[in-house]
């Protein structure tokens, strides 16, 4: 089983190239409907339409259920293990959660500064 380290290191992985290939596809994410585990509610589906759109866009025509989505964080290979879709999207939450925060923090700061 994948260390909570690992699994953080693929979520990092997955923000960063989400962020280099489409910036503001947090803005998408509908976190009290995020369900790593379903292939109707992970970040891929909720941000792209489908998760193999996603992968595509991504990654190139490759397999869906390959090696880079898991790495990046998308997917698992031990897919029948539901423990770790849910620590994936803890992660996931978390992170997006933090990004919110700062958003708005600056969000803000900006209304204030214009005032």
């Amino acid at each position: 089983m994948p260390s909570t380290a690992d699994l953080q290191a693929r979520v990092d992985r997955g923000m960063k190239l989400l962020d280099q290939r489409s910036p503001g596809w947090d803005l998408k994410i509908n976190l009290n409907n995020l369900d790593m585990s379903s292939g109707d509610r992970c970040i891929l589906v909720q941000h792209f339409g489908s998760y193999e759109q996603g992968c595509y866009q991504l990654f190139g025509p490759t397999d869906s259920g390959g090696i880079k989505p898991a790495r990046h964080g998308f997917y698992t290979r031990s897919q029948y293990d539901d423990n770790i879709y849910t620590r994936l999207e803890r992660l996931w939450v978390k992170e997006l959660e933090r990004r919110q925060s700062v958003r708005a923090s600056k969000d803000t700061d900006l209304a204030t500064a214009g005032d």
